[in-house]
């Protein structure tokens, strides 16, 4: 699977067996990953994803913070035109202006991280080139995340119907167990996924098995094609693969909670943005989704929001947290209404 320095395409299954390889094979160096003009780099250490960037402005760790309200877009936008002339990055130049806390940056680029491996999720053209070795990134942190938690979010978050049945299979697909597989030390299965495990009995379709586990016959396939890279499933196709490393305790216990959020310079301006989202616009636009979008894609939108906008964040005497609790409410009620079938033809019918 990793052959250092041959372009591998994409082609319908994205990073995820790149990244469950990475993993197993103890990589130390990067996966660069060219699509549509754009080139982002992985960087790893010990099968670990430790750092992310993009040659795309809008997915680079300044415009992060500024959507995460962490830095007002004004002073991000003086940032760049001031990295134009003298180099460098623009978050280092906010810290330098006094903008940003240089620890307050640590923690968003833990999440930043994150957001840009489940973001390769979502390619399903282009190229992807390992280099074991090479130049180091200056900042490599630990996500605090197992690799097969990254495996089995990205699939859910990015794959739709359409690509599940290309990558994996179609509801009639009859996956089986590996004989024997247990997830790897560190991997906890969230209840759904754990229930599709035990329900993959080597005799149900992937569509008996979502009624089984009591979820729906996309999730359940996007459950089982995230186990089939992790080895406890092999899919329609045979495949198998090997265990998944653990992840060192200590390295989670490094990893810290987030920070609050309701001093954040910005985080007041984007907080008012989407209350007046949620008091005026549809359930798409609460979520930014278009009528189209399939349940992967609300799905997606919905967890990025309840981050973005998660009471826990901000301090219950703060002036937002009551604009916060209201903003997570309705977030969670677009989810609902669009993430249920029935729910959702009846509430476009009312918008038509």
């Amino acid at each position: 699977m990793l052959r250092p320095g041959r372009a591998a395409p994409l082609t319908e299954r994205g990073v995820g067996e790149l990244l469950a390889a990475a993993a197993r094979a103890g990589l130390t160096g990067r996966i660069e990953v060219a699509s549509a003009g754009v080139l982002r780099r992985l960087f790893f250490e010990a099968g670990q994803p430790v750092y992310a960037d993009s040659s795309a402005d809008a997915e680079d760790l300044a415009a992060h913070l500024a959507a995460e309200g962490m830095v007002a877009r004004s002073a991000l936008e003086r940032a760049r035109a001031r990295v134009a002339q003298v180099g460098g990055s623009p978050e280092e130049l906010l810290i330098e202006a006094g903008y940003l806390d240089p620890e307050a940056v640590y923690q968003a680029l833990r999440d930043h991280v994150v957001q840009r491996v489940l973001g390769l999720f979502a390619l399903e053209a282009g190229e992807a080139v390992v280099v074991r070795g090479g130049p180091k990134p200056l900042d490599p942190v630990d996500l605090g995340l197992h690799s097969g938690r990254l495996v089995l979010d990205g699939v859910r978050r990015k794959y739709g119907r359409l690509r599940l049945y290309r990558a994996f299979g179609t509801a009639s697909a009859i996956p089986r167990p590996r004989p024997g597989a247990q997830p790897p030390t560190g991997l906890a299965l969230r209840p759904d996924e754990e229930a599709v495990w035990k329900a993959c009995d080597g005799h149900r379709s992937a569509l008996e098995i979502a009624r089984a586990a009591r979820t729906s016959e996309v999730d359940a396939l996007a459950i089982l094609y995230g186990l089939s890279m992790l080895d406890l499933v092999e899919g329609p196709t045979g495949r198998r693969r090997g265990a998944m490393p653990a992840l060192d305790p200590e390295r989670v216990e490094r990893a810290g909670a987030p920070r609050t959020a309701d001093q954040m310079p910005g985080y007041a301006d984007l907080v008012g943005g989407k209350l007046a989202d949620v008091r005026s616009a549809d359930y798409f636009q609460v979520l930014g989704v278009p009528q189209g979008a399939t349940r992967a894609e609300v799905r997606a939108a919905w967890e990025a929001l309840k981050r973005r906008f998660d009471p826990h964040r901000v301090r219950r005497d703060s002036p937002l947290w009551h604009q916060v609790v209201e903003i997570a409410a309705v977030v969670d009620d677009a989810h609902t209404m669009l993430s249920d079938p029935r729910l959702r033809a009846r509430y476009e019918r009312a918008l038509s």
